[in-house]
C-alpha cells in the first residue's frame, strides 16, 4: 500500500515538475514572442529616420554644392564682359594692323622695288610679296578699316577704304632719267579692299593679297518731315526767335556762361568755342507741343575765316520763369523723335 502511495507520489511529483517544465517553456515562449512582437516596430521606425536623414543629407549636400542662382548669373555677365572685351581687343588691333598694312601696300614709288618689298614683310609673307605687281608709282592718301569678319576661329577678314593718289607718266618722256624731273598725269580714286589676314592669338600677318570690293551701302533713311504739332501762334513764335536768336550768338560767339543763361540745365549744351560769326536765321519753325513745350526747326548760317558754313538745328523749349528755355539742341530736321 505504502509502494503505491510512493509510487503514485512519485508520479505525481514527477507531473508536477513536467508540468512546471511545460509552463516554463511555455513562458520562455510567451516571453520570445513578446520580446519579437515588441522590437519589430521600434527597427522599422529606425529604418525610416535612416531613410529620412540620408535623403536630407544627400539633398543637403546638393544644395550645398549647387552654385548660387545670383552668383551664376554674375559670372555668366563677368564671362560674357571678358569675351565682349577680348573681341573688341582684337578687332582694335585687326584694324590697326590692316590699316598700317594698307597705308604701305598703296604706297609705291618708281624703280623703288626693292624698298616695296621690305616694307611689306613686316605683314605679309615673301611667297606672297613676290607674287604682287611692283611697277607703277602711287601714294595713299588716307585708310580707314571700318568692317571685319571672321572667316575661321584664326582668320579674319577686315574691311578697308583708301584713298589713291595713281600716277602715270605722260608720253614723251624715255629718255628723262632722273623721276623727279618726270611729269605725270594723276587720278585719285576712292579704293576698297578686304585684307585677308592670319591671327594666331598673339601676331597677325597678311596671308593673300588684298580683294578690291565694292564700297558699302548706304542705309535707307525716310527723311520723314515733322509735322505731328501744330504751328505755334506769330506773337509766340516771334518771342521765340528773339530769343534763340540772342541764343545762338551766344552759342558760336561767347562763352559757357552766357550759354548757361538760356538753359534750362546749365552746362547741358557746350559753347562752340567762341571763333565763329553766327549770321541770321534762313528759315524757322516753331511748333507749339503744349504744356508750354514748343519745338523749333531752324536753318542758318555761320562764319569762319570768311568761309560761310550751313546749319542746321531743332531745339526743345519750354516757357518757365517769363522766358523761353532751352532743352535740348540737335542738328536734325528730319526723323526728329
Amino acid at each position: 500500500m505504502s509502494f503505491f502511495k510512493k509510487k503514485g507520489k512519485e508520479k505525481s511529483g514527477k507531473e508536477v515538475k513536467e508540468k512546471k517544465n511545460e509552463e516554463k517553456i511555455e513562458k520562455g515562449g510567451n516571453k520570445k514572442q513578446i520580446k519579437l512582437k515588441s522590437n519589430t516596430p521600434i527597427r522599422v521606425v529606425r529604418v525610416i529616420i535612416y531613410v529620412v536623414l540620408i535623403i536630407c543629407t544627400i539633398r543637403g549636400g546638393a544644395t550645398f554644392f549647387k552654385q548660387d542662382p545670383i552668383e551664376q548669373m554674375l559670372q555668366e555677365q563677368e564671362k560674357f564682359k571678358a569675351e565682349l572685351s577680348k573681341n573688341n581687343l582684337v578687332e582694335g588691333k585687326a584694324f590697326s594692323f590692316a590699316e598700317n598694312f594698307s597705308r604701305e601696300y598703296f604706297t609705291l614709288y618708281p624703280n623703288e622695288k626693292d624698298d616695296y618689298k621690305q616694307r611689306l614683310s613686316k605683314y605679309m609673307p615673301t611667297q606672297i610679296i613676290e607674287s604682287l605687281d611692283t611697277d607703277g608709282y602711287m601714294l595713299v592718301n588716307s585708310v580707314n578699316a571700318y568692317d571685319m569678319s571672321n572667316y575661321s576661329d584664326t582668320q579674319l577678314n577686315v574691311y578697308v577704304y583708301a584713298k589713291v593718289e595713281y600716277k602715270v607718266e605722260k608720253t614723251g618722256q624715255e629718255t628723262i632719267s632722273n623721276v623727279k624731273q618726270k611729269l605725270y598725269d594723276t587720278s585719285i580714286r576712292d579704293v576698297y579692299i578686304k585684307v585677308p589676314i592670319y591671327f594666331d592669338g598673339e601676331n597677325m600677318a597678311v596671308e593673300g593679297i588684298p580683294l578690291i570690293v565694292g564700297e558699302p551701302g548706304l542705309a535707307s533713311v525716310n527723311n520723314e518731315s515733322y509735322l505731328d504739332s501744330s504751328m505755334a501762334k506769330e506773337s509766340v513764335a516771334s518771342n521765340i526767335r528773339a530769343s534763340l536768336n540772342e541764343f545762338f550768338k551766344s552759342y558760336y560767339q561767347e562763352k559757357q556762361t552766357q550759354v548757361d543763361y538760356f538753359l534750362s540745365i546749365p552746362g547741358s549744351i557746350k559753347a562752340a568755342g567762341g571763333k565763329y560769326t553766327f549770321n541770321e536765321f534762313e528759315e524757322t519753325k516753331i511748333y507749339d507741343l503744349g504744356s508750354n513745350k514748343y519745338k523749333a526747326i531752324v536753318k542758318y548760317s555761320v562764319t569762319d575765316a570768311g568761309k560761310k558754313i550751313r546749319q542746321t538745328a531743332n531745339l526743345s523749349i519750354v516757357y518757365k520763369d517769363d522766358k523761353y528755355i532751352i532743352e535740348n539742341l540737335d542738328m536734325r530736321t528730319r526723323n526728329i523723335k
